[in-house]
């Protein structure tokens, strides 16, 4: 592999893979602090039409854990933020949380999967639109007991309609979840680049 002197191209090469990965991602997450973990809308649209409620089916993060744990729905693990769908004819967030082994059961337990869901919501509360945007703000949560499996830096999967997908409407793939750098280590890494650019201009 041929190394590429210019920095500017370098600083190219290093953007190149995210603008790739932005496309199909949904989610964002950032796993930097177990105790608050984001969950962060993006603007890219899902790949499929659904239409759930929000409070019985929910979402699938799917292959979120490391390893199969039990984080538990009863109650549930509860969920900060304004993270809901663009679409839906109510706009109660995303509220509570708990593990599943997705495909395998469709029971709250040990798995590596995380239901997400809300509360109170009712029929057609979840719609996702092939081609238009997939969620809007942000979920936080408290992971900090399970920070030891929480995925690392550019680990990614798939974010699922409902949770059972023998259900119609269910089991389709919304998009991709994928966990980034904390937001200060990306700006230490561009003002680096940037660093790096002007020493080598003035040599």
């Amino acid at each position: 592999m041929k190394l590429i002197k210019s920095s500017s191209a370098a600083f190219l090469i290093t953007l190149a893979p995210l603008a790739t990965i932005n496309a199909a991602v949904v989610l964002v997450v950032d796993v930097s602090d177990p105790s608050a973990v984001t969950f962060t809308a993006q603007d890219a649209a899902s790949d499929v039409s659904s239409s759930l409620n929000r409070s019985f089916e929910g979402l699938t993060i799917e292959n979120f854990f490391t390893a199969s744990i039990t984080v538990s729905a009863n109650p549930p693990r509860p969920i900060a933020g304004d993270l809901t769908p663009s679409l839906g004819i109510q706009t109660n967030p995303y509220v509570g949380t708990g593990t599943f082994d997705y495909g395998n059961s469709t029971n709250f337990g040990p798995g590596n999967d995380l239901s997400v869901f809300a509360d109170n919501t009712v029929e057609n509360s979840q719609q996702f639109t092939a081609g238009q945007r997939a969620f809007n703000g942000q979920a936080i949560i408290d992971f900090s007991t399970e920070a030891a499996v929480l995925p690392s830096v550019g680990s990614t999967g798939d974010v699922i309609t409902g949770f059972d997908p023998s259900n119609t409407g269910e089991g389709l793939v919304i998009g991709q979840w994928t966990v980034v750098p904390e937001p200060s280590s990306t700006l230490m890494l561009f003002a680096a680049l940037i660093g790096f650019g002007s020493v080598r201009r003035r040599k």
